[in-house]
This record gives structure tokens, C-alpha cells and sequence, in this order.
């Protein structure tokens, strides 16, 4: 693959899955309710490798690491500050590498994935979030 091909593969993830990610997060809402929101997103967790590549063509910066190691000539694609991130390991689908616990310990502000959200993904997502305070009064 020569980087014009992955320059133009990068925009046009970006182009496309922009809307469909709008649409894809609208649905979430509607089936688990609001989020709590953080005040800043300054770290993001890439549940696999097209979130990867996904947050990668958007937010490079915020980019806590990689789902899976990459070979040498994919990297030399790669900012080289993007290229020193640890391979994190990945959260989505049956080839799970990476444990809720060491997730937690990362203490990403976000998840995202990229692709099809069903029962597996939202007992996940339910799981790893914080339980909400009760006020006792």
C-alpha cells in the first residue's frame, strides 16, 4: 500500500463513518439512555482496530494506543509521536485482549468502536461503567 492509497483509504473512513457514527451513537442513546459526560476528552480507547484507524484520521492526539500491533510498513504511515503509543490491546468482538480491569487503570474519558453495537457490546459498555451515586438525604 503506498500513502496516497492510505491518505485517500483515511479520508474517506473519516467522510464516511462520520454520519453513520452520528446515527449509530443516536440509536445507543435511544436504546441505553444519556451518558454521563466528562467535562474534558483528552484520552480515547480504540476498541479495535477501524476505531483505531477511525480516531486515528480524526483525533490523532488523543489517541491512548494501539489495538494491535502493526507491521513496519504500516507504521511508517504513521506520525512517528502516533507510532511510540503502546498496543493496548482491543475490547471489541470474541478476540478480546484487553481485561476491564487493565481498562480501568487506563482511565479513558471514551470507548469508541466502529461497526455493528448488539446485546454483547451493551452488556459490555454496562459493565465497565461507573455506577451512579445515590443521594442520601
Amino acid at each position: 500500500m503506498n500513502r496516497r492509497a492510505l491518505f485517500k483509504g483515511l479520508i474517506a473512513s473519516a467522510l464516511m463513518l462520520s454520519p453513520v457514527a452520528r446515527a449509530l451513537a443516536k440509536e445507543l442513546l435511544v436504546q441505553n439512555g444519556p451518558l454521563k459526560q466528562p467535562n474534558t476528552i483528552s484520552k480515547v480507547f480504540a476498541a479495535g482496530p477501524p476505531a483505531a484507524v477511525f480516531l486515528y484520521s480524526l483525533t490523532p492526539e488523543k489517541l491512548i494506543g494501539w489495538p494491535s500491533n502493526m507491521s513496519a510498513e504500516a507504521l511508517q504511515y504513521i506520525h512517528p509521536k502516533q507510532q511510540l503509543l503502546p498496543v493496548t490491546g482491543r475490547l471489541a468482538g470474541r478476540g478480546s485482549t484487553v481485561s476491564l480491569e487493565s481498562l480501568m487503570v487506563m482511565a479513558p474519558d471514551v470507548i469508541v468502536d466502529v461497526g455493528n453495537a448488539g446485546e454483547t457490546h451493551r452488556s459490555a459498555a454496562r459493565r465497565v461503567l461507573p455506577k451512579p451515586r445515590r443521594n442520601n438525604q
